[in-house]
Parts: structure tokens; C-alpha cells; sequence
């Protein structure tokens, strides 16, 4: 199944094109299952490491080229936590400025 495309039409077509992303590391070693060396995304999640986990991750990952492989840690989540929150002040701000027009 995971290489189809589903593209709601009758059937689905085999994917033409595939994009190599590099790996997600911690504790020095790329992430893996056979390893036992991972986090659940529902265990990540459940955790609440920081207020918004979700966004925290997404902002972590978009720190990074796609092709670069990623060293997962709560220090690196917490300081995508960081880069969240300025960006939150910065859209914040610039609501107030606009409002006050």
C-alpha cells in the first residue's frame, strides 16, 4: 500500500516519483523500530513536553533541509518551543499594530 497514491478516482495509480528524506536520529543512532530506539507519535504527543507538541515538531522539522537527517531531543523540541513562542509575540504585535489603524 505505501507505494500507491490515493487520488479519489476509481483506482489507484502507482507513485512515479519518490523524495529521499533523511533520517531521524536520537541517541546518536537513526531511529528504528528494530532498534527499539523510538518515540510513538502518540507517546510524543501524550507527553506534553511543551504546550503545543504538535506545532513544536512541525517547526523543528521545517528547521531543517528535507534531505538532512534530524537529531530528535527534548532540548531540540524545547527550542523549536522558543522559536514558536517569538513568532506567536511577533504575530501578536503586529495584530495590535494593525488594529490600531
Amino acid at each position: 500500500m505505501c507505494s500507491e497514491a490515493h487520488n479519489c478516482s476509481e483506482h489507484n495509480a502507482w507513485v512515479d516519483t519518490w523524495i529521499h528524506l533523511g533520517h531521524l536520529h536520537i541517541e546518536g543512532r537513526k531511529m528504528s523500530k528494530s532498534l527499539k530506539n523510538f518515540i510513538s507519535i502518540d507517546d510524543y504527543l501524550s507527553a506534553q513536553c511543551t504546550s503545543a507538541p504538535a506545532d513544536d515538531f512541525r517547526l523543528y522539522c521545517l528547521s531543517y533541509k528535507y534531505h538532512s537527517s534530524l537529531t530528535y531531543s527534548l532540548t531540540r523540541i524545547e527550542e523549536a518551543a522558543k522559536l514558536r513562542g517569538k513568532f506567536e509575540r511577533f504575530f501578536s504585535s503586529m495584530r495590535t499594530a494593525m488594529s490600531a489603524c
